[in-house]
This record gives C-alpha cells, sequence and structure tokens, in this order.
C-alpha cells in the first residue's frame, strides 16, 4: 500500500481518488486527484489535492483549489477542456455548509497551462461557477442523442441538498460548458430522499442509458435505497425534456443497515 502524503498538507476527508490523464497539458504524468471535505467540525475545508504517482515517493499534493474564498467540500473531478482552448481543466461539484447557508455549485478550474511534473502550476487555478444552488457532490458527463439529430453532453448528479437526481446539458460543441447561458436543465426526481451518487449505465443494453442513484431517507428506518431510472416514451426527444415524466422509476432496492 502507498501513502500520498502525511502532515498537515493532507486532506481532512477524503474522498474518490480520480486518475489524471497522462497529457502534456496535464503535466504528462501518472497522477491522482484527490477531492476531499465533508459534513463533520474540522473537516469542511476541502481541497483537489494533485500527485504524481511516477516518482519515490509520491510528490505532492499540491491543490488546484487552492484560491477557495470559503471552506468548501469536493467528491469528485472530471477532466475535461471547458473553454475550447485544448489544455484539460477541472470540472466538479462542491458544497458549502455553516450556520448561515448550505448551498451547491458547478464549478469549473482552469488550466493554466505550462503544467510539470515536479507541480509546477498545479496551484490557485481560476474558477469559474456555471450554476448556484444544484450539483453538489457526484456528477457523471456522457454524450447523447436527441431526436432532432443533435449531440449533447449530459451530466447527471444527485444533489444532496436538494433532494433531487437532475439533467444538464449543452449542445455539444467547442467551448460549451464555459457559458452558463447554454446549460440547461431537467429534474428526473425532485423528491428522492438524500440523494448521494448517480451515475449513467445502459444495463439492459438496448441502447438507451439509464439512471442509477443511491439515496437515504429519514422515512425509511431500514437504511438507504438504489433508484434505477429509465428513459420512456421521449427518447430524449432532443433533450427538450418537459418533466420529470420523461424518465421514471424502473426498479429500487432497499438496502438494510444493522
Amino acid at each position: 500500500m502507498t501513502t500520498l502524503s502525511s502532515g498537515s498538507a493532507t486532506a481532512v476527508w477524503p474522498n474518490e481518488p480520480v486518475k489524471i490523464p497522462k497529457k502534456s497539458d496535464l503535466g504528462n504524468f501518472n497522477g491522482v486527484a484527490i477531492p476531499s471535505g465533508f459534513i463533520p467540525a474540522g473537516k469542511k475545508a476541502g481541497q483537489i489535492e494533485i500527485y504524481n504517482l511516477e516518482t519515490d515517493p509520491v510528490s505532492g499534493p499540491w491543490n488546484i483549489a487552492s484560491l477557495d474564498s470559503i471552506d468548501y467540500s469536493y467528491h469528485y473531478a472530471i477532466w475535461k477542456d471547458i473553454d475550447g482552448d485544448g489544455l484539460n481543466d477541472c470540472l466538479c461539484a462542491r458544497f458549502h455548509t455553516d450556520v448561515m447557508a448550505t448551498y451547491g455549485e458547478l464549478v469549473w478550474f482552469k488550466n493554466p497551462g505550462g503544467l510539470s511534473a515536479d507541480g509546477t502550476g498545479f496551484t490557485a487555478w481560476e474558477q469559474n461557477v456555471l450554476i448556484t444552488g444544484g450539483p453538489d457532490v457526484f456528477i457523471s458527463i456522457e454524450d447523447m442523442m436527441g431526436l432532432d439529430g443533435k449531440t449533447y453532453e449530459v451530466l447527471v448528479t444527485s444533489e444532496l441538498w436538494t433532494g433531487r437526481v437532475m439533467l444538464y446539458y449543452v449542445e455539444k460543441a467547442t467551448g460549451a460548458w464555459a457559458n452558463p447561458v447554454n446549460i440547461r436543465s431537467t429534474i428526473v426526481d425532485p423528491a428522492v430522499g438524500t440523494p448521494f451518487e448517480a451515475k449513467f449505465y445502459d444495463l439492459n443494453l438496448d441502447g438507451k442509458l439509464e439512471i442509477v442513484s443511491s439515496s437515504t431517507d429519514s422515512s425509511i428506518r431500514t437504511g438507504g435505497s438504489l433508484w434505477l431510472y429509465e428513459q420512456t416514451g421521449c427518447s430524449l426527444t432532443g433533450l427538450k425534456m418537459k418533466s420529470s415524466q420523461d424518465w421514471s422509476p424502473m426498479a429500487t432496492s432497499q438496502m438494510a443497515t444493522e
């Protein structure tokens, strides 16, 4: 087992590790990003820490979210060129919580260029908020074809603080995500309980993506639920969906706790 780091610079609440593509615009090394932070006191100051796994010992961490002015929790990250400059940026959801306010954000961190395997450039990335009051923990993104013949990039998220499973999407084009005006949304489930993770899968191999989401609910004393949503009727209808009726719960399984 490899211990990534020790001491005061480590994550206070590590979440899901995300592999960094070995590409020249990301320093050209095998690395991992560790999003961190959560709700408990003393654990709210999350980071997105970068480690180089090719050195011995492992080098890092370098925090691309070091410009945070308040505490945020980060759970997952997607490496994607958001603004069309040819460089992979970092897209993620995050949330802030305190006695005054709790809210989620979809945010992207701009790759400044000039990155290297020694950590150069992997701190203080420019932050750009796309959505406030929505995505907050996990996100997953896939391409989908609409009946209008256009391809859309569709992000599914289960929102911890709103209790919704949501889709956010743009028509696939260079730099489309960088402009919040381009982003549309639809509700898959307005009240699933307290959701935590949602992902796309083609479970029945029919060529249409289903959504799988996990959640807990205070009314379910035996534990949590795993929800499966299938597309019904609309076949995404050009992704101009009217309501959550375009997706329906296909099955649910309650998971007991001991």
